[in-house]
């Protein structure tokens, strides 16, 4: 029979949790509900749930050995790095009838009530050593009992809770979460997905409860109100007139040759039109929104230098050129004046 005794080797302590939290509704009898503005889940809930850690327990099993098991307090303890020293104490013996066996090592963080908050297990082999006579001998791996603990399964208390869904909205993903006896069961494999939103319907009431699944904060429906400041159509160019004058940006070389749309307020309006290339329109179109309206159609007018057009209110222009330009380059400029 061989004797093992264990230290236990902590190479990664590693903590991830969900904690039990209470909402303030009133039951059905129709008393004032208050519903809490915050829950204790996703990633923000891990270090108050260590906070919750008084005592650890170990058990250390294999086939051929009668199984070890060891509970201690740990209450107080002043972090991660202190807690991995007083599990490092712990002393794990087992009498190996076959050292060959695989060893198992089982490990909870628990509460002062004895729930399971954390889960850790870990499994290795001795390894077969010779000395320089040849002599064997077994001796235990040096990464033997490295515990990472990760989350249990854990109860919600959201009360008249009547469903409980988890979102994701990147991957189109909805996960409805079981409820036992009026609390919503948080399976600890939830902190591994990319879920958003924790949503909560109650009985008796058409409305969500919706928190942030990373910080356990309600999002409240918040009422957006704004106007808009700048409002645009693509290939509508608005140009006001500066004085008698229409000042207009075309370049039809680049395809750039939008409707313009400006307010001839009183009077009339001469132009003279050039493409960067010093190349002319050949037509100009003209219309009003009340014509369109009325069922006429955009009409061409031949385009000749200081052409004078005529009219009140907002109308819109629209420059032909001869269609070889359109597109032959990539620069940039043109213009026309009125």
């Amino acid at each position: 029979m061989i004797q093992i005794l264990f230290t236990v080797i902590l190479t990664s302590l590693c903590l991830n949790s969900v904690s039990v939290a209470s909402s303030g509704f009133a039951d059905s009898s129709g008393g004032i509900s208050i519903v809490p503005e915050h829950i204790n889940i996703g990633d923000l809930a891990i270090v108050p749930m260590i906070a919750q850690v008084t005592t650890i327990s170990i058990e250390c099993s294999a086939p051929s050995a009668e199984p070890f098991y060891a509970e201690v307090d740990v209450s107080d303890f002043d972090g991660i790095s202190e807690l991995a020293r007083l599990i490092n104490e712990i002393p794990i013996k087992l009498k190996l009838k076959n050292p060959k066996d695989t060893i198992s090592v089982k490990a909870y963080l628990l509460d002062e009530r004895g729930d399971k908050l954390f889960y850790s297990y870990t499994s290795f082999n001795l390894t077969k050593v010779y000395d320089k006579d040849g002599n064997v001998s077994y001796q235990k791996p040096i990464w033997a009992i490295s515990m990472h603990f990760s989350p249990m399964d854990r109860p919600l208390l959201f009360q008249n809770a009547n469903s409980a869904t988890l979102i994701d909205k990147y991957n189109n993903e909805e996960v409805e979460l079981p409820i036992v006896d009026g609390q919503i069961i948080l399976p600890g494999w939830t902190f591994y997905g990319n879920y958003q939103y924790l949503v909560i319907k109650t009985f008796g009431q058409d409305v969500e409860y919706i928190y942030d699944f990373k910080t356990g904060q309600r999002l409240d429906p918040k009422l957006f109100t704004a106007s808009s400041e700048w409002v645009s159509i693509s290939k509508v160019q608005h140009v006001p007139l500066e004085g008698d004058m229409l000042m207009i940006e075309l370049q039809p070389e680049n395809n750039w040759s939008p409707w313009i749309e400006t307010n001839f307020g009183v009077g009339d309006i001469s132009l003279d039109v050039e493409s960067m290339w010093g190349v002319s329109p050949i037509a100009v179109w003209v219309t009003k929104l009340d014509d369109l309206r009325a069922g006429s159609k955009p009409k061409p007018i031949s385009y000749y230098d200081g052409m004078v057009l005529k009219g009140t209110g907002t109308i819109y222009l629209y420059f032909e050129f001869p269609g070889w330009l359109y597109g032959a380059n990539t620069g940039s400029g043109g213009g026309g004046k009125g």
